[in-house]
């Protein structure tokens, strides 16, 4: 009963617009009243001292969001390695979208992967099975997109035996917070859909025009996503009559009412620019990257950049802040790196408050310069599309091998 009170707070909390009065509330008192309420458990039973099959994958497995990705794109590494998967999904427990979903048992020797960040451990253990920190040897597949993780990840990090990381971006600031665990690179790995092509009229997009797209969820921080740069880029490109649409595809915008008033406030009555605010399942989405003429992420951090990768794998131009966890997977030869220059970290969504990091702030005039020369020069549109599928999928294909080849050396559990 407790779970089922404890799963509706987040959905109560956005759709009465309560989450707006908790941002009232400084972050440091916030921090305290949710350490109270939710506790972190302790381990019980033994740490295995090595990872080894079945493995049990906690995690947003059916979310359209970028966490959901993550959360699958691993359990296919896991299930490729043949290696036996029990799934732990609780994505309704953080209003994602999901239903709540009957767990399967959590008892004996096992390897635990949390596909979220231990920030959310302490509720998110409050939906799984007591026995899922019994014996077992537990990974946290984790993201941050800032140069340090939050100091108050340090204690949930205890629970952890060993970090998996998406990049060397990321990798570099647990480091740099004095985490000791293990850290392993292991990418969002993946490969566009076969038979993936074109389809303007899905979205109701003419045929000639020039499209550039960008993606974001609101709740992923409107200040760090920075759409309204793109926004800004767009209309310094095209300041005439020129065939161009820019497309934005914003996810969650039900959830965040502000942000999005936000976006439209700065679009305007411009009829070039277009809001997108469907949920697209996983098809459509490729179709939107396949369909566009370029793909924007003006982000003034990225701790992977799964939109800008799946751009590449679609054989998309990427114009894209040269900075962060996208550079593990992009070059000047591959992509339209944007310069940028640091600044403060300063997000009024609250969900990066580190007033001693900074973040990039890409150059928009450049980021304008490369959409145009986009538009003008389709055979280098066309080239650049190619050079950036070539060199992400030998990047994955470098990648994959050894980390499957790891997972598959797993032992299994023995009866004790």
């Amino acid at each position: 009963m407790a779970n089922k009170v404890l799963s509706l707070i987040p959905q109560l909390w956005f759709k009465f617009g309560l989450v707006r009065l908790w941002r009232l509330v400084p972050r440091p008192l916030r921090r305290r009243i949710v350490a109270r309420l939710i506790p972190l458990p302790k381990r019980a039973g033994r740490r295995l001292a090595a990872p080894q099959a079945p493995v049990m994958m906690c995690g947003f497995l059916a979310s359209p969001l970028g966490l959901g990705w993550s959360a699958r794109l691993t359990r296919g590494l896991v299930e490729e390695a043949g290696v036996p998967i029990r799934d732990f999904d609780i994505g309704h427990a953080f209003a994602t979208g999901e239903r709540d979903a009957v767990l399967p048992d959590a008892s004996g020797p096992a390897t635990v992967i949390f596909n979220f960040n231990p920030g959310q451990f302490g509720y998110a253990l409050q939906f799984l099975p007591d026995d899922i920190l019994r014996d077992k040897y537990i990974i946290g597949y984790c993201v941050w997109e800032l140069e340090r993780i939050p100091d108050d990840w340090l204690t949930p990090l205890t629970l952890v035996d060993e970090l998996w990381v998406p990049t060397h971006f990321v990798r570099q600031a647990f480091e740099n917070a004095g985490v000791k665990l293990p850290i392993r690179v292991v990418p969002h790995i993946m490969s566009a859909p076969a038979g993936l092509a074109r389809d303007r009229a899905r979205f109701g997009w003419p045929e000639d025009a020039f499209v550039a797209t960008v993606v974001a969820s609101l709740r992923s921080s409107l200040a760090r996503k920075n759409p309204l740069a793109a926004v800004d880029a767009f209309r310094r490109a095209f300041p005439g009559g020129e065939n161009a649409l820019l497309v934005l595809k914003l996810g969650d915008s039900h959830l965040e009412a502000e942000a999005l008033a936000t976006v439209r406030a700065a679009i305007g009555d411009d009829p070039r620019i277009r809001l997108l605010l469907d949920t697209l399942d996983n098809d459509d989405m490729w179709t939107l990257l396949a369909s566009s003429d370029a793909v924007v992420s003006l982000h003034r951090a990225e701790g992977f950049g799964l939109v800008p990768a799946q751009a590449m794998l679609a054989g998309r131009p990427v114009v894209a802040t040269g900075w962060s966890g996208n550079l593990d997977f992009m070059s000047e030869e591959t992509a339209c790196l944007v310069p940028y220059r640091q600044i403060p970290v300063e997000d009024p969504s609250e969900l990066y408050v580190a007033p001693d990091l900074h973040w990039a702030d890409p150059d928009i005039g450049q980021a304008a310069a490369f959409l145009r020369r986009l538009h003008d020069d389709p055979a280098e549109r066309e080239a650049l599309g190619q050079r950036a599928r070539q060199g992400i999928e030998t990047y994955f294909r470098n990648a994959h091998a050894p980390i499957v080849a790891a997972i598959r050396e797993w032992p299994h559990a023995t009866k004790s």
